[in-house]
Parts: structure tokens; sequence; C-alpha cells
């Protein structure tokens, strides 16, 4: 009986004993399988901030591809601006021989035409000397034909009158 009463014990001994530990595996399967639905949403949250993430790499790589665009036609636009600046500068380099020249014909011509008209003026001047030496001379010679000539008559009165 004592033999038993020990059996007895040791029995309800290993009974509490595993009773315990499968309480306890059950306690850490239960939290094994929360930490598990735990890591399952953190998963799926990932999941979306990748997708998101992806979606937004997606839209700023649409933008660079935009931004490269408009800077490849502006590139184009600066080297057709400098081909045509360069094009008006050798215009320009052409044309400066052509003005200096044309300006120096106008200065020539302009010196010529002053000493022409520099020369018709002292023409004018000579001319109307002239004209007023010949009045005078004419007068001059009126003047002594109306005094042999007798003023009477019809034709001295015309002539002197």
């Amino acid at each position: 009986m004592k033999g038993l009463l020990v059996v007895g014990l040791l029995s309800l001994a290993w009974l509490v004993t595993t009773v315990c530990q499968g309480v306890i595996q059950e306690l850490s399967i239960r939290s094994s399988i929360a930490r598990i639905h735990q890591a399952r949403e953190r998963k799926s949250q990932m999941e979306e901030e990748i997708s998101n993430t992806k979606l937004k790499m997606g839209a700023i790589q649409a933008e660079i591809n935009e931004l490269k665009k408009s800077e490849a036609e502006l590139n184009q636009q600066q080297v057709e601006l400098a081909k045509s600046r360069d094009e008006a500068e050798r215009g320009l380099l052409a044309c400066r021989p052509e003005k200096k020249k044309g300006q120096q014909k106008k200065t020539q011509i302009s010196g010529t035409l002053q000493e022409l008209k520099g020369a018709q003026e002292a023409e004018k001047v000579k001319a109307q000397e002239d004209i007023q030496k010949l009045k005078q001379q004419l007068l001059d010679r009126d003047q002594a034909i109306c005094a042999f000539v007798d003023k009477n008559k019809p034709e001295g009165m015309k002539l002197c009158s």
C-alpha cells in the first residue's frame, strides 16, 4: 500500500507536471499565433507601402522623363539660338566694312557737295555782280544815248522815258 501511494503520488506529480507543461505550451502557442497575426498585418502594411512607393516612383520617373524631354528641347532651342546668333554676327561682320565704305563715300560726297555749294554760291554772287555791272553798263549806255537823242520825237520819247 505504501508502494501504491507512492506510485499514485508520482503519477499525480507526473500528471500535474504534464498539465503545467501543456498549459505553458498552449500559452506559448497562443503568443506565437498572435505574433504571426501581427507579422502578417505588418507584412500587408509594408506591401501596401511598397506598392504606393512604386506608384510614386513611377510618377516621379514620368516627371523625370518629361523634364528630360523639355531639357532636350531647351538644349535644341539653345543650339538653334546660338546658330542664329552666329549667323547674325557673321552678317554683321560682313556688313561693317560695307557700312564703313558707305560712310566714307557719304563723307566724301558730303565734302564734295559742300565744295560744290560753296562754288555755286561764289558763282551766284559773281553772276549777280556781273548782272549788276551789265545793268549799270546798260543804264550808262542808255544815258549816253539819251544825251544825244531828241526827246521831242516819238522814238526818242520811247527810248529815254
